[in-house]
């Protein structure tokens, strides 16, 4: 009796894991779902640390897991993202033409001397 128990409980975790690990993409995707699905991860994070013991791996993914449900951390996120898009377009900007005043040089010569020919870019 004992060892039909264990493997039902064991086919139930089986199971719930494999459910939670397929459908939690969509938790997270559909805003309506989010807290759901961040509290059901919690919840299978803290069982992880609890029954395994890798106490280290759960808090850092309930740590994790609590990014979903923080709407001041996601709109900072963005804000780091659409900064350092604009800060990459710029320099891509700048790389591509030089500033007012910079100077075009060449070397050209031969017989092992060579002129430094210094031209403004226009």
């Amino acid at each position: 009796m004992k060892k039909a128990i264990a493997a039902a409980g064991i086919a139930l975790g089986t199971y719930s894991t494999t459910f939670f690990l397929v459908y939690f993409p969509l938790g997270i995707l559909v805003p309506r779902l989010r807290p759901w699905a961040a509290v059901a991860s919690i919840g299978f994070h803290v069982s992880i640390g609890f029954f395994m013991g890798l106490t280290d791996f759960a808090l850092t993914m309930v740590a994790c897991d609590l990014i979903f449900l923080s709407r001041p951390l996601g709109e900072g996120v963005a804000f780091a993202t659409r900064a350092t898009a604009r800060i990459e377009r710029s320099l891509r900007e700048r790389l591509r033409r030089p500033e007012k005043g910079a100077c075009n040089t060449t070397a050209r010569g031969g017989g092992g001397k060579y002129w430094l020919i210094v031209r403004p870019v226009p």
